[in-house]
């Protein structure tokens, strides 16, 4: 039941899944597995040795193991989207992870079940982001950051590299640190604790 679109170029190596669909002019590079029910939009560029559609991280506990739960829904990946080498999009579990159009994806990248990603959003190198986590338009992680479960991250937001988000960030804020607080508070704790170091000195 898979569907590839007109003039997509699946390199050797590519493994697309079941009621899987890849739009037109898209590039999927050696190695590149697609998941079943993933639906990719036209003229996506996907690097060797990413995954899309992988069972997502869901576990429930039975008493006495954990139980992993069932990861029916699927990837949603709309147009002009990029996926850099060995990067990870886990489906979700009863709908859709979304990824918006012209979204930016670098290498080492990993994207948990439910998340919802806008469009334009950029996520560097190494960046990881929990489950069921959404993303406004046009927001940036910066290197090694990552947000945990279950929050909000506004349209145009930044969040600095190596932090850790683990509260909702408003639109258009930049975040640093870990835990991540606003960049300018940040910037005022670092400036406390080096005087508190020179002042024990």
């Amino acid at each position: 039941g898979a569907v590839i679109g007109a003039h997509a170029n699946l390199v050797s190596g590519v493994h697309v899944g079941t009621e899987s669909r890849v739009g037109d002019n898209c590039v999927l590079n050696p190695g590149v597995v697609i998941g079943p029910r993933v639906k990719m939009g036209a003229e996506c560029v996907v690097q060797a040795n990413t995954v899309i559609g992988s069972a997502g991280f869901g576990y429930v506990w039975s008493g006495s193991q954990h139980v992993h739960m069932p990861q029916m829904g699927g990837v949603q990946i709309g147009e002009r989207v990029e996926i850099g080498a060995n990067s990870c999009i886990d489906a979700g579990t009863f709908r859709p992870t979304v990824i918006g159009d012209n979204c930016l994806l670098d290498n080492h990248v990993q994207v948990g079940h439910n998340c919802k990603l806008g469009r334009f959003v950029i996520l560097c190198g190494k960046v990881g982001i929990s489950g069921s986590v959404e993303i406004g338009d046009g927001a940036i992680f910066a290197g090694s950051s990552g947000a945990a479960g279950h929050i909000s991250i506004g349209a145009g937001a930044k969040v600095g590299a190596k932090a850790a988000v683990t509260s909702d960030v408003p639109a258009g804020a930049t975040y640093a640190g870990n835990p991540a607080v606003d960049f300018g508070l940040h910037q005022r704790m670092q400036v406390m604790l080096r005087r508190m170091a020179r002042q024990k000195n």
